[in-house]
């Protein structure tokens, strides 16, 4: 993978709900301000690691005798390097980790980072100087939107996107098992929207888990609950919590951890130990 290989996903606009707004200038009762769209350095640092995690880095270089905190940037994107200065605006936020901050956007621009940003108009809105924000924040073209924005409601669709991959599971088994369950929907998806071509039933299934790594939804497990009542009572009885553990070969505290392909041993096992002559749900011998 070069440069080129990446290059339009380098420059593709960011989800709106990412881009702030700064003025550039204040009227003088400063109620009113000319806006300048803009993205914070985390944006940056996403974008890079999203197409090329392991094949970008960032340095600064402190720059003595400044009025202000002031340092050179170098950043390397797949064995291409950009330098650019970074300054800290005036005020609190003078630090050199702001000019930092700073440094990585400029030079990320020099990749087609958020440039598409300068092309668009300045514009003079109301202004809330206690808030530090535009009363309303304006509303950004189509072309400065992401694909999938450029439809009604794309906007809160990529947020909830957005927050579902920031609370998405950190263990990397619970991992696998969402990403197999979404990839066969998105292949059934795939083939139903007309998209594209349908793809074939056995690629389907084979994209889709197994019958052994799926568990049971809320309503199954309360379906089985009920089919297993006369038979045993419910998991909340520690012996009967043990029994079916063995019977499963693992710890069951509900009944939603059991996996479909264990629905049908499990009955089975249930039945037997109830001609057995074990305690139902009373605590009587049957």
């Amino acid at each position: 993978m070069n440069l080129g290989d990446v290059q339009q996903r380098l420059q593709a606009p960011f989800p709106s709900h990412l881009v702030s707004w700064k003025p550039a200038a204040l009227s003088r009762d400063r109620s009113r301000a000319l806006l300048l769209a803009h993205i914070d350095a985390r944006a940056v640092q996403d974008r890079l690691d999203a197409i090329c995690p392991a094949d970008w880095t960032f340095r600064v270089e402190v720059i003595p005798g400044t009025s202000v905190p002031t340092v050179k940037g170098h950043l390397t994107v797949l064995g291409v390097a950009r330098e650019d200065l970074g300054q800290a605006p005036d005020g609190e936020l003078s630090t050199l980790k702001a000019a930092a901050s700073d440094a990585l956007k400029r030079c990320a621009v020099h990749f087609g980072i958020g440039r598409y940003l300068y092309d668009l108009p300045r514009v003079w809105a109301d202004w809330d100087d206690t808030t530090r924000q535009p009363v309303t924040t304006p509303e950004l073209p189509d072309w400065a939107r992401p694909e999938q924005e450029r439809t009604p409601g794309g906007a809160h669709l990529v947020r909830i996107l957005e927050d579902l991959r920031a609370g998405f599971p950190e263990d990397v088994d619970v991992q696998r098992d969402v990403w197999r369950h979404l990839n066969a929907a998105l292949k059934c998806l795939h083939g139903q929207t007309g998209d594209a071509a349908p793809a074939p039933v056995n690629a389907v299934l084979s994209a889709a888990p197994s019958p052994a790594d799926v568990t049971l939804t809320r309503e199954g497990a309360a379906r089985l609950h009920r089919q297993l009542g006369p038979l045993l009572p419910g998991l909340r009885d520690p012996d009967v919590k043990a029994w079916v553990g063995e019977v499963l070969g693992r710890e069951i505290t509900s009944f939603e951890q059991i996996r479909t392909a264990e629905i049908q041993g499990l009955k089975a096992a249930a039945r037997d130990r109830h001609a057995a002559g074990q305690p139902d749900a009373q605590g009587q011998v049957a």
